[in-house]
Formats: C-alpha cells, sequence, structure tokens
C-alpha cells in the first residue's frame, strides 16, 4: 500500500543520505573540518535552496579531487556560483551540479567543456575562461588547478557587479521543501535505527514467508 512504499523511499533515502554523509565526515576529519558547522555554512551560501545530498555529494567530489582548495574558497565559490546562476534564472541545484562536474575527475583537462557550461549557466563567456597560455603545454594537474583560480577570480568579480538575486516566492517554497526533507531524513535516520523497526522489519519478513508458503501451498 501507499504508506509501505512511504516508508520505503524515506528508508531509501535515509540509506544514500547516510552513505554521502559517512564520506563526508571521514574526509572532513582527515582535513580537520567542523563538518556540522561546515554544512551549516553551505546551506546559508545556496540560501537554502540545495538539498543536503547534493550539497554532500558536491563536497566529497571538491574534497577528493586533486585540485588545492580551501574551505572559505569552496564557501565563496559556491556562493557566487549559485548567486550569478540564480541571476540567469537556473536553479541552485542543478547548478551544484553543474559545479560539481568542474570537480570531477583526477586528470582530466578543462576542454571537457565542465567549465564552459558552468560559465553560460552564471552568463559568463567561455573567453573569460580560457587561460592565457602563451604556447606552453602545462600537466594536465597545474591546467585544472589554474582554471580553478581562473573561475574562482572570474566569479569573484562578476558577484560584484551582479550581486545577489533577491528570493522569489518559487525559492521560498524551494526553502521550505528543503526544510521539510530535512525532518522527514532525521526522522527517517532515527527510525531505521531504532529496535521497534527492526522489530517491524522482522515482522514483515515472517509474514512475507507466510505469504510464500501459501502461494505454493505448503
Amino acid at each position: 500500500g501507499g504508506w509501505a512504499r512511504s516508508i520505503a523511499d524515506l528508508v531509501k533515502a535515509s540509506g544514500q543520505l547516510e552513505h554521502l554523509r559517512a564520506t563526508y565526515e571521514e574526509l572532513g576529519r582527515v582535513k580537520g573540518t567542523d563538518t556540522t558547522k561546515f554544512l551549516e555554512q553551505m546551506r546559508t551560501a545556496t540560501h537554502d535552496l540545495v538539498g543536503d545530498i547534493p550539497l554532500l555529494r558536491f563536497m566529497n567530489t571538491a574534497w577528493q579531487s586533486d585540485m588545492k582548495v580551501t574551505n572559505a574558497q569552496v564557501l565563496q565559490l559556491t556562493h557566487n556560483v549559485v548567486a550569478l546562476s540564480r541571476a540567469q534564472g537556473n536553479s541552485a541545484e542543478e547548478t551544484m551540479g553543474a559545479l560539481q562536474r568542474a570537480f570531477i575527475g583526477r586528470g582530466r583537462t578543462v576542454s571537457s567543456g565542465a567549465y564552459t557550461q558552468l560559465g553560460r549557466m552564471m552568463g559568463i563567456q567561455p573567453a573569460e575562461l580560457n587561460l592565457q597560455r602563451y604556447g606552453q603545454v602545462l600537466p594536465q594537474v597545474i591546467e585544472r588547478q589554474e582554471a580553478l583560480n581562473k573561475l574562482l577570480d572570474v566569479t569573484a568579480k562578476k558577484y560584484l557587479q551582479v550581486g545577489d538575486p533577491a528570493l522569489t516566492l518559487t525559492d521560498r517554497l524551494t526553502v521550505l521543501g528543503e526544510e521539510w526533507k530535512r525532518v522527514k531524513d532525521s526522522f527517517a535516520e532515527g527510525l531505521v535505527k531504532s529496535e521497534g523497526f527492526r522489530a517491524f522489519l522482522g515482522l514483515l519478513d515472517d509474514v512475507i514467508v507466510g505469504l510464500r508458503k501459501m502461494e505454493s501451498g505448503t
């Protein structure tokens, strides 16, 4: 029934969130980061318009990237990119997906198009993000690092011109929806870990076994 599907969906989402959070906590421990505080700062940087699952995915990707980036730079970049992209009519969540793709993969060059796509979402032309190589061929890891530094610089300057777009009614409804998701995720996490829920799962297993016996006529 509907209630069973709802519980299954809650548990599935909780499992995904738990896995991402475990990775995030471990990476944060290695970096010496207050993970609770940093997640709150990331929520603030995105005006609470992005769910925890996309945020954790992005942060795990950024922290595992071969590019050198500080937490302060991650916050600044996230805030500026989301603001500029929203000013172009894009959602904060799809913007975070594009920003994550710019960090994905060790040793990949910036010519993969991830930076170009991200730039277009922010109203920044590809030429503005191009590196001035002067004919030199750079190792991929250095090229990627310089591309990230250029992205940080260009988005910071562009943000000073554009600023933060006002939150619309749709944005406020999105914030409300994300807060409600967090409430449900917290409930699901507590539910899955509870003794009562484990007993309930055991009861369901017994019912399923009983139904199968009835179907087979044994």
